[in-house]
């Protein structure tokens, strides 16, 4: 008897397989994300290394930011509603509201509640493009041959109003001549970043939110918080059914910083 429930349960495992039965794959110890310091020309940037060139992947990495002085635990909630907490190698995509805020993670922040925004992105012909849509996201055109440097510096806008990011993408060295892509990066609504806390400016319904406070005055410098984090799509070849993303890597920038 033991004998032909052992016989049916394998004959009913080998026929899920056999009819596309979901096959996860954890690639945690394939690909890491490091940050890269800042030098002449960038602020700072991140290094994404995949240590298996085989594996059949579309990969893609996701540019996000929040304006405050901390992440107050983002990471850890980015973690749990897009990695997924029960299984971190079976995440889900990562979707932007009309308000620019990731739907699903937000963070308490004292009496406040911060979240992380998308970007909008011009190419280098001032001509929109969607930095933030699954499977895409802010740059896909990668493979598991190479490394890719992210690097971000600041730009004063041309109406001098405040200052927006510069992504460039590099292959294999940042200080290479091999600049794959670049990126102007703005605020959510496509506006520029503030040079300074203008009160008129600032609204607890926008990115804004954590400084609308009396503590903090027009003139004063503020901090912005950078993410990156990498997707991992298995190509139409591979063995895997799963999507799977990065931990967030981070990274501040104060809004004096030149």
């Amino acid at each position: 008897m033991k004998k032909l429930i052992t016989a049916f349960l394998l004959f009913f495992i080998l026929f899920l397989v056999s009819c596309g039965m979901p096959n996860s794959h954890d690639y945690s110890s394939d690909v890491v994300i490091t940050r890269v310091g800042s030098d002449q020309i960038y602020l700072n940037g991140f290094r994404v290394h995949f240590y298996n060139s085989q594996i059949k992947i579309n990969p893609s990495v996701l540019l996000m930011y929040t304006i405050a002085d901390d992440d107050y635990s983002l990471i850890s909630n980015f973690n749990s509603h897009i990695r997924n907490s029960s299984n971190y190698y079976n995440g889900t995509p990562a979707t932007f509201l009309d308000n620019g805020r990731l739907d699903n993670v937000e963070s308490a922040a004292g009496n406040k509640t911060i979240y992380f925004y998308e970007f909008s992105g011009q190419d280098n012909n001032q001509n929109n493009i969607n930095v933030s849509g699954s499977p895409n996201y802010t740059f896909s055109n990668m493979t598991a041959y190479h490394d890719y440097y992210f690097m971000i510096k600041k730009e004063v806008s041309e109406d001098n109003s405040g200052f927006y990011f510069v992504l460039d993408i590099f292959k294999d060295s940042k200080d290479s001549q091999n600049l794959l892509y670049s990126i102007n990066l703005f605020r959510y609504d496509g506006n520029s970043f503030l040079s300074d806390l203008r009160k008129n400016e600032i609204s607890s319904e926008n990115d804004y939110s954590f400084y609308d406070d009396s503590t903090y005055n027009e003139g004063d410098n503020y901090d912005i918080q950078l993410f990156l984090a990498l997707c991992i799509v298995p190509s139409s070849d591979s063995s895997y059914s799963n999507i799977f993303w990065t931990q967030p890597v981070s990274f501040e920038i104060n809004s004096r910083n030149q």
